[in-house]
């Protein structure tokens, strides 16, 4: 199925975390990081705890080095870097708050932590914890992010 369009990576990276910040527990924080300001990094999103504490998931080994580098915007051809980019960053997320609160995030869904998903369905990043088959069903113990509409980007 093609995309058509591309998005600029700046504006993929706001738009990760304003969903992301939707669903983190009260008092955490999800930002962007600026590139240049992690060493080795070119960007990416960070995940803040109440205490100061953070980690981050990088859009290095994603996306291209010619987005990267801001020579192009994220195109029709990266756009299963996107959806493999959103999936790290979900797992980078329930990896951190697991370690700061002790706690499984998000809940266990039949003894297990719900794997993090991440699809796209025309320009539509899709993305969740839990059963691949039914993203919207909250009674397994599922987080569901909201879409992020890549055309909407632009």
């Amino acid at each position: 199925m093609a995309i058509v369009g591309s998005v600029d990576i700046d504006d993929l990276v706001e738009a990760l975390v304003a969903s992301l910040q939707e669903v983190v527990p009260d008092g955490y924080r999800v930002a962007r990081t600026v590139p240049g300001t992690q060493p080795g990094h070119n960007g990416g999103v960070y995940y803040l705890a109440p205490d100061g504490s953070g980690a981050g998931t990088y859009y290095d080994g994603f996306l291209p080095a010619d987005v990267l580098a801001a020579r192009r915007p994220v195109g029709v051809q990266d756009h299963a870097a996107v959806a493999a980019l959103a999936r790290h960053a979900l797992d980078d997320l329930q990896d951190f708050l697991a370690e700061e609160t002790t706690d499984p995030w998000p809940a266990r869904s039949g003894g297990r932590w719900p794997p993090a998903r991440a699809v796209l369905r025309s320009a539509t990043l899709q993305w969740w914890f839990g059963d691949p088959d039914h993203p919207d069903d909250r009674g397994r113990g599922v987080v569901v992010l909201r879409p992020v509409v890549l055309t909407a980007l632009r």
